[in-house]
Formats: C-alpha cells, sequence, structure tokens
C-alpha cells in the first residue's frame, strides 16, 4: 500500500500551446494525437490537411476523413472558450465543404454554444453530427502534461449508434458460418487490442473480409477468409478509375516491396473492374478451426502492421500522372 500519492494538478493550456494555428492544430494533426481524440469519440478518424484554405478566404483548422463511411469530419480548435464567431464560422465553412461531421475543441464551452450544438443534433438529419469537446491538460508533480478531452455534446443517439453493430448479431438472423466468421474477427480485434498494434482493428462484421483504413481514399487494406480453400490472407486493392495507374506505379517498386516484405506477393491487375490488388495468403490454414484461431490471429496482425508499413506512405505519395500506358508511350 502506498502512503504517498500524487496529486493531480490542472495545467494551463497556453502554457503548452501559446499560439492556436502555429501550436495546438500541429499537435493535434500528429497521428497519436488525432487517434486520442477519435478514440474518445469512437470513431476513425484519417487526416486530410491542415489550415486548410477555402476558396471564400476561410481556413479550416483540420479537415478529417471518416473512412467507415467515407464522410468528411471538419475539426474547429480553440485554446480558450468558445465564442459566437467560431460558431459562425463552423457553420459557414460546413457548407462549404460538405462535411457531415463536426467537432468543436475548446479549452471549455458556454452553455449557449453547447446549447446550439445540442439543438442541430436535434433536428438535423441522423448523417449530420455535432460534437463539443473540452480539452484539459494535467500532470502529476513534474510529469509531462497529459491531455484528456471530455466530450460535453454528441448526437443525441451516439451511444446507442456506437453500439449497434454488437446488438445487431442479436436481431439477426445470422447463419452458423456468419456467426463464425463475426467471432473470428471479433477475436482479431481483441487480440490486436491486447498486443497493442498500430494498426486500428474496425468493429466486426459477418462476412468473409474485414476493410482495414491505408490512409487514403479509394485504399484499403482487407483480411479475409477462404474457407474453401483453406487459407487466411491480406490484400491491398486499389478502386476508382486511376486504379490501374497507381497499380503499375507500385509495381515499379515491386522488387523493394517484397524485399521489405521478405514475402513473395501476388500482383493482380483488375482493370475490367476498376480495382488491382495485392495479395498475400497463408496456405494449408482453416479458418474454421477455432482451436488454431490465435495462431491465425498473430499472423494475420502481424502481417497487417508489415503492409501498413511497407504500403501506407507509398499510397499516400502516388500520382496517376506519373504513368502513362505502353502505348502512348511508343507514340
Amino acid at each position: 500500500m502506498f502512503n504517498e500519492l500524487g496529486r493531480l494538478e490542472r495545467v494551463e493550456l497556453r502554457d503548452v500551446w501559446p499560439n492556436e494555428a502555429t501550436d495546438f492544430t500541429p499537435w493535434l494533426a500528429e497521428e497519436e494525437n488525432l487517434s486520442l481524440l477519435a478514440d474518445t469519440l469512437n470513431m476513425e478518424l484519417e487526416l486530410e490537411g491542415s489550415e486548410v484554405r477555402l476558396g471564400f478566404g476561410g481556413i479550416v483548422d483540420l479537415l478529417c476523413r471518416n473512412p467507415e463511411n467515407d464522410s468528411r469530419v471538419m475539426i474547429e480548435n480553440q485554446v480558450k472558450e468558445t465564442d459566437s464567431d467560431h460558431l459562425g464560422r463552423i457553420l459557414e465553412y460546413m457548407a462549404g465543404l460538405d462535411a457531415v461531421t463536426v467537432i468543436w475543441i475548446a479549452k471549455s464551452f458556454e452553455d449557449e454554444h453547447r446549447a446550439v450544438f445540442d439543438r442541430l443534433n436535434e433536428i438535423t438529419e441522423e448523417r449530420f453530427r455535432f460534437f463539443g469537446v473540452e480539452i484539459e491538460l494535467w500532470r502529476i508533480g513534474d510529469s509531462l502534461p497529459a491531455p484528456e478531452f471530455n466530450i460535453v455534446s454528441k448526437p443525441n443517439d451516439w451511444i446507442r449508434t456506437v453500439s449497434q453493430e454488437s446488438q445487431r448479431a442479436a436481431n439477426e438472423n445470422l447463419s452458423e458460418t456468419q456467426l463464425q466468421q463475426k467471432r473470428f474477427w471479433t477475436g482479431l480485434r481483441e487480440y490486436i487490442d491486447r498486443t497493442g498494434s498500430p494498426v486500428r482493428c474496425p468493429l466486426p462484421g459477418k462476412l468473409n473480409f474485414l476493410i482495414f483504413s491505408i490512409g487514403r481514399t479509394k485504399f484499403s487494406m482487407e483480411a479475409w477468409l477462404g474457407r474453401r480453400a483453406r487459407e487466411v490472407g491480406i490484400r491491398i486493392y486499389t478502386a476508382g478509375p486511376d486504379a490501374t495507374a497507381h497499380f503499375h506505379i507500385l509495381m515499379r517498386d515491386r522488387a523493394e516491396i517484397e524485399r521489405e516484405c521478405e514475402e513473395q506477393l501476388e500482383w493482380e491487375e483488375l482493370p475490367q473492374h476498376e480495382r488491382s490488388r495485392i495479395s498475400l495468403r497463408k496456405s494449408d490454414t482453416d479458418p474454421t478451426d477455432e482451436a488454431d484461431w490465435r495462431n491465425q490471429h498473430a499472423w494475420l496482425a502481424e502481417k497487417l502492421e508489415l503492409f501498413d508499413r511497407v504500403f501506407r506512405e507509398r499510397i499516400q505519395d502516388l500520382d496517376a500522372d506519373d504513368w502513362q500506358p505502353e502505348e502512348e508511350n511508343d507514340e
């Protein structure tokens, strides 16, 4: 039993972030800090840009994407109390960006501004969501200040919405195969959380595949189960009209990519579907054998981390204009 305990002390935001634009916004844009906010809100957030300038002269602090539904998320920051000027800007920018989720972060929320967000959550369509979040800094003794996000306004049905995935199985008439696949993905998610993997695992589904974010629209990382083929695997998908170009640009680095992966990968161009994929599979593995799931979860988690590390930055740097079809090069 400890006879001496530390005491939590509040730290002034301005002592750590003197300037909102040059100090706080860059801090929040860092992946680990944006992940802390995302975890608090129980949603996925991928950064698209910071200090984003709009055509009519406005500047959005952070613009993100929610990969679960490919929607835009706008974040407005204040390292002081909320004010009506920022509220007006939020509504103006939201319309200009076609954003469906707004996150307003401040030192504290005035009652009237919290009431506005509460009312907006009541009267707008279900797809629009408004979050009011207060940020605090705390430390014990001489420790580094630690941030804490507190939700003060959220959609009325948010708790129900984020938990409905776990409740849905009880309301759906799932087949035994679908139930087993849901259990498999639930086990994978628990394994990833337990081991502290940097890969964010989405909510488990009932299908034979699970889609992970890889940091860019039209790209995804997918884990899959091959029951009949007795295999599990992961793959990178490119999609859309630029899929072929992006695939061929990645192909230029095939030798280097496979060297980094220490694996020979399968490269498949699927132009008829405007998709391409790069795959790695583990054969002679039965995804219906629940006694072997721990080994399969370990392999999938390891390879998901590997693919994320090898492909994420490359995918973010891809530019379709860097590739031309062979017939054009021959002219």
